[in-house]
């Protein structure tokens, strides 16, 4: 009999209660992250375009900017994901027109700028939060003052697509009309048929809706153009069970952190308070990365890397940041599992060698 234990991947349902109705207040939802970024970075004065992000970042947050004509620039992340207030003080130096922050992995990283960033844009300075890591936490706007906000939703449950973008100030954001068909599409039937291949094990199954999952990937990155978040995604949206998802995920960490005690791997947050909801569980391996992340494929459980280094980072930003790009790596904690779930995945990693 077919028992399906994989652990990390895409995934293969939303997590839908019938009687719940999100909704984001001012927001314009999109089929990604990146097109709700894109909205508002064509929504700010184009005069001077310079944008300031952070150096640990992911390529799709720096393409909007880039298709765009601007100028970019990077700020210095610590090895507690925390910005290094001397490098970013002196890029601000130069006066950029807009900075990105980023909270990462749920858990609130820019307290230490936000004085340094609330002077910036005093001076005239946009700020753009990305808050697609700390979305499910408590007090998810963790820069009270940004004047946009992003997001990108699928990267909390198995909705088809989906992102959206909000304008905190006086600044009305486009509402793309045509959605991304083809990305959608083939990102739902993917869904569907991984369900069926987690009941039955069928192999042909499964390297179906890793080449939809390849496929739409593939699409993304190639098109640059703005689109509204499908029907069935926004509809999938509207009734995810956010309760369930943050109580599991808390739960989820909770668990690893108390359990993982393989001498490789070091917990970046080792303490989880009342208002976090992790995106995932990362840590620090200085040694054996890749290895380990074979011997764990090798037994079904996919360990992502957030992220590769995007190609825009200037030569000193790789320099500077090498160290988080080179050691770090996500373990799975997502609602689709139990801590009983996650007990093999664990052993194994304590186990590893």
């Amino acid at each position: 009999m077919f028992v399906f234990d994989e652990i990390g991947s895409e995934y293969w349902k939303a997590d839908i209660k019938d009687n719940v109705e999100n909704k984001i207040e001012g927001a314009v939802f999109t089929a990604s992250g990146r097109s709700a970024q894109a909205l508002i970075v064509k929504s700010i004065d184009q005069k001077k375009k310079k944008a300031l992000l952070p150096a640990y970042t992911c390529q799709h947050i720096v393409e909007p900017f880039t298709w765009n004509g601007w100028c970019v620039d990077f700020y210095d992340i610590d090895d507690h994901l925390e910005v290094k207030k001397d490098s970013l003080i002196s890029k601000l130096a130069d006066n950029p027109s807009c900075v990105v922050v980023q909270s990462y992995y749920g858990f609130n990283t820019i307290k230490s700028m936000i004085q340094i960033i609330s002077e910036a844009q005093r001076d005239g300075c946009t700020v753009i939060e990305d808050v697609t890591h700390c979305f499910l936490s408590e007090f998810h706007n963790f820069y009270p003052n940004a004047d946009f906000r992003f997001c990108s939703l699928r990267k909390w449950s198995g909705i088809s697509d989906g992102g959206y973008a909000v304008s905190c100030c006086d600044i009305e954001l486009e509402k793309p009309t045509v959605s991304m068909d083809k990305f959608f599409t083939e990102r739902h039937a993917a869904r569907n048929i991984k369900a069926i291949y987690k009941d039955t094990g069928n192999s042909k199954l499964k390297e179906e809706y890793l080449r939809l999952y390849s496929s739409s990937e593939k699409f993304l990155d190639s098109d640059i153009g703005l689109y509204s978040m499908s029907v069935c995604g926004y509809e999938d949206f509207k009734h995810l069970d956010f309760d369930f998802i943050k109580c599991q995920r808390r739960e989820n960490y909770y668990y690893i952190l108390k359990n993982l005690k393989s001498k490789y791997v070091r917990p970046i947050f080792e303490t989880l308070n009342d208002v976090i909801v992790p995106i995932t569980f990362p840590v620090f391996m200085f040694e054996k990365r890749q290895e380990l992340r074979q011997y764990l494929i090798d037994n079904r459980i996919y360990c992502s890397i957030h992220w590769p280094q995007p190609i825009q980072l200037t030569d000193e930003a790789k320099h500077n940041n090498s160290n988080i790009y080179n050691t770090i790596m996500s373990i799975p904690c997502d609602q689709r599992y139990t801590p009983n779930m996650l007990e093999r995945m664990v052993s194994l990693i304590n186990r590893f060698e």
